[in-house]
């Protein structure tokens, strides 16, 4: 995964972002704002995941188009009509274009989500929440960890028994449903041993007494504070045309007729300009690099 400076910010930052990305996603549902999703989600997936983002893309592309063709199926609701088929049911222009948005729709949301996958990590999970809900921090936090760690163990355990010679390609359905039977009560009391040992120590250390102190890494730099101030800003902006509604243009129709795209540069450019957030440190941070790179 490649890094970019939307990381390197405290997590404030990035927890704003997502937030909006994932939010208004939802809302701003006009062809326009779906395209401006559609768009800098991709470009900041894949700039987060290189070319290994390719076939994600390509999937989500395939799903969302599937969706989109699928929709006239079973909401025939429009005036437009394409086709007839089986005794008379009709396949929409309306529907079909309602389809091409659901599909816009679930595409973006499945790359924001991919994005805030890589970025929200564990120890970001336990800062943003340690104040509001430090339990469920706790908890998120420990899941996070169990899955791979359950992983590990359960491979290592399978390699210790193929080096003991346990393994049998011969073996009977019964017999790896046995194995198997074994294998998941050694993981469940290796589990249980560390939850022991888990529980201890956060006693000693002093968990859920009054009073304790907690130690991060984070702090809240000038830099993250104006950047901060900025996203904020255009967060509200966001905010308040969405409340207008109809008014402010974000909400699309699809059975009174098209509208035209753009009938406010406004709001169209505020959303972009927070969602290529990341794109624009980016941008700035290879420009301030190649600044000093030709000064040497």
């Amino acid at each position: 995964m490649h890094r970019d400076r939307l990381f390197s910010h405290h997590p404030y930052v990035g927890a704003l972002y997502f937030l909006g990305a994932l939010g208004f996603g939802m809302f701003y549902t006009k062809p326009e704002f779906l395209l401006l999703s559609a768009v800098l989600s991709t470009l900041y997936y894949r700039s987060l995941k290189g070319d290994q983002a390719l076939k994600r893309i390509a999937g989500l592309l395939l799903a969302a188009l599937g969706i989109a063709l699928v929709n006239p199926f079973f909401s025939a609701f429009g005036e437009k009509v394409l086709f007839n088929y089986f005794g008379g049911r009709t396949y929409t222009a309306e529907a079909l274009i309602y389809g091409f948005t659901t599909g816009g729709l679930f595409y973006t949301m499945m790359m924001w989500f991919g994005s805030y996958h890589l970025f929200m990590t564990s120890d970001r999970y336990a800062y943003l929440l340690r104040n509001m809900a430090p339990s469920i921090s706790l908890l998120l936090v420990m899941i996070e960890r169990l899955l791979p760690y359950l992983h590990h163990k359960y491979k290592a355990m399978e390699d210790a028994r193929r080096v003991m010679g346990r393994e049998n390609q011969e073996e009977t359905l019964l017999d790896r449903i046995r194995e198997g039977a074994v294998l998941f009560s050694a993981l469940l009391g290796w589990t249980l041993e560390g939850s022991i040992s888990t529980a201890d120590s956060m006693v000693s250390r002093g968990y859920g007494l009054p009073g304790r102190s907690s130690f991060s890494l984070y702090t809240l730099k000038k830099e993250d504070r104006l950047l901060l101030i900025y996203m904020a800003s255009l967060f509200l902006m966001l905010l308040l045309f969405l409340f207008l509604g109809d008014q402010g243009g974000v909400r699309a129709s699809f059975t009174e007729g098209m509208k035209p795209f753009f009938l406010s540069l406004g709001t169209p450019g505020v959303y972009g300009l927070f969602l290529a957030t990341p794109l624009i440190l980016k941008l700035l941070e290879d420009i301030k690099w190649f600044i000093l790179k030709s000064e040497i």
